[in-house]
């Protein structure tokens, strides 16, 4: 089970389709009831209640079947709720629905190619297909699928230079390809576009858009690249007034803080795993992922009294053999702790 972030190439356009949530729009789509629904799923989506938000979704294929935003974000709550839970995701389903979706946006541009809506809503599809081959391991086809998203958003903009809905994607899509590909930055062809990107965030943040919620997530995590970490606390906190029980943003905050303030960081990752826990979630994949950074963070602060706690906690967990080679690198991080503490309990009897 893959941790998906911001962490490396080709992941840099990722970021853009990994949350579908929203704020009241000042930019809604023009159908009432679809903008009610797509609310609807949304809001249920930062809530976490995953079947409230499919049920939303399915009435938005059954009342609207020749639009793509059922298909669409049933697809969207798919993989929150396997980012979220860190269980293998339901790839096949997931294509299945936006092929569906691209089917019907297909339709919607050969009726009218220059409608925003049409071009975006491509663009998120083509976002979310690309996020699809990178679990796949097809790189390259993620690489293309990436390309066109852009490209569809881009288009948006031509049309309607204030659709602010794309600035979001655009906005992320710039500074995470120059980011990534800083080393080739003296080529002529190369350019440093993130300042260009984050002040399309900024615009996003500012506007009441669709994406003022996954504007905030993007930022974070720009702000984390740059290592201005109290930046990135501040606008997960202000997010997490509305929707604190939210684990993506509690996420955001913990890494923040693990740089400035780890005793509030092991607080928030106890509170994210004891979320999962209440709800039945806690699993390998997540108990693995936050356990390593309760480990680093008490041997940062030689606790080791709770540093050994958390690292019998993983090695008594029954990895099965692709657990374990995917935690490889974590279980020897683990042994290491284990000698550490082992040498200072000897130190001490001395």
């Amino acid at each position: 089970m893959r941790e998906i972030g911001h962490l490396g190439l080709p992941r840099f356009f990722l970021p853009v389709y990994l949350l579908v949530i929203s704020t009241v729009s000042g930019q809604s789509y023009p159908i009432a009831e679809v903008d009610s629904l797509l609310n609807e799923v949304i809001h249920q989506t930062l809530l976490q209640n995953y079947e409230k938000a499919g049920i939303a979704g399915d009435l938005l294929e059954k009342h609207y079947p020749d639009l793509p935003f059922g298909e669409l974000y049933n697809a969207a709550v798919l993989i929150m709720k396997s980012e979220d839970y860190y269980e293998n995701i339901n790839a096949e389903k997931i294509s299945y629905l936006l092929e569906k979706a691209e089917e019907k946006t297909k339709l919607m541009l050969e009726n009218n190619n220059s409608d925003p809506w049409n071009n975006y809503l491509m663009g998120v599809i083509k976002g979310y297909q690309a996020y699809v081959e990178v679990l796949g391991d097809d790189l390259l086809e993620a690489f293309s699928q990436g390309y066109f998203s852009i490209q569809y958003m881009n288009r948006v903009l031509t049309v309607d230079s204030s659709f602010v809905e794309v600035f979001m994607p655009i906005g992320t899509y710039y500074y995470w390809k120059s980011a990534k590909m800083e080393s080739l930055s003296w080529l002529p062809f190369m350019n440093d576009d993130r300042d260009k990107g984050i002040q399309y965030l900024l615009k996003s943040m500012s506007a009441d858009s669709y994406n003022h919620y996954l504007t905030a997530h993007s930022l974070i995590w720009i702000y984390i690249d740059r290592k201005n970490f109290r930046e990135g606390a501040a606008v997960a906190e202000q997010i997490l007034k509305k929707y604190p029980d939210n684990r993506f943003f509690l996420k955001n905050l913990g890494r923040c803080y693990q740089e400035f303030d780890k005793p509030n960081s092991i607080r928030i990752y106890k509170l994210i795993l004891q979320s999962l826990r209440d709800e039945g979630k806690l699993n390998n994949n997540n108990l693995m992922t936050f356990n390593i950074r309760l480990a680093d963070m008490y041997y940062e602060l030689e606790d080791y009294k709770n540093l050994e706690n958390v690292c019998t906690e993983m090695t008594n967990a029954k990895l099965t053999e692709e657990q374990l080679e995917e935690n490889e690198l974590r279980l020897l991080k683990i042994k290491k702790y284990l000698d550490v503490i082992e040498k200072n309990n000897s130190d001490s009897n001395k």
